[in-house]
């Protein structure tokens, strides 16, 4: 393996080792030494990568929290179908999927915006991919007020905005009500929402 591609598969390491303590410890509980120690890594190696921890939260922010959002609800919402039809699926799969640890732990931008909120550097980061999410679901709902297929005057900023909402709290209420039936009655009112638009 060549050196540069060594260095970036160290990096990559320490991003995706940070990203499942902060998920599973949270930021403020998980340290340097903690992530460095989990794969064998001395300290001068992860200097080498990163200035600091918080060099590190950015990094998290834009390669793992942020496509975990875009390859689960925003990419989807670009498939060739009926809108509407697409618009639920993409959010009734995803909640469905989950495991039981992530119904536990919650959604990992909530859990980033719910620790770092008070922080403009990663409030940018963090309504960065907000914005991209909440654009797809924009998108996707023009595309169906063309095809007539939702109401001429459906609010579509608002309607999004609505149902990031939706399922970020559904998931921060989900992480300490552990009743499935009651999370499966919240993902049917999601999808019962949009087919009513």
């Amino acid at each position: 393996m060549k050196q540069q591609e060594k260095s970036e598969a160290t990096r990559q390491l320490i991003v995706d080792t940070a990203y499942n303590l902060f998920y599973t410890n949270g930021l403020q509980r998980t340290s340097i030494d903690s992530i460095t120690s989990k794969i064998n890594l001395s300290r001068g190696a992860f200097y080498h990568h990163f200035k600091n921890k918080k060099e590190l939260i950015l990094a998290v922010i834009h390669s793992k929290v942020h496509n975990r959002i875009y390859d689960a609800l925003i990419l989807p919402l670009y498939n060739e179908g009926d809108p509407i039809l697409i618009l639920c699926n993409t959010f009734s799969e995803r909640l469905n999927l989950f495991t039981k640890k992530e119904k536990e732990l919650g959604c990992p931008l909530n859990k980033f915006i719910t620790e770092l909120g008070n922080t403009k550097q990663y409030n940018l980061a963090l309504m960065n991919t907000i914005n991209k999410w909440k654009s797809g679901i924009e998108d996707i709902l023009y595309r169906a007020k063309k095809e007539q297929k939702i109401d001429k005057n459906t609010d579509v900023s608002a309607t999004a905005l609505f149902l990031i909402s939706a399922y970020e709290g559904m998931r921060m209420i989900r992480k300490i009500d552990e009743n499935d039936e009651k999370f499966n009655q919240c993902i049917e009112s999601i999808i019962k929402y949009i087919r009513e638009l």
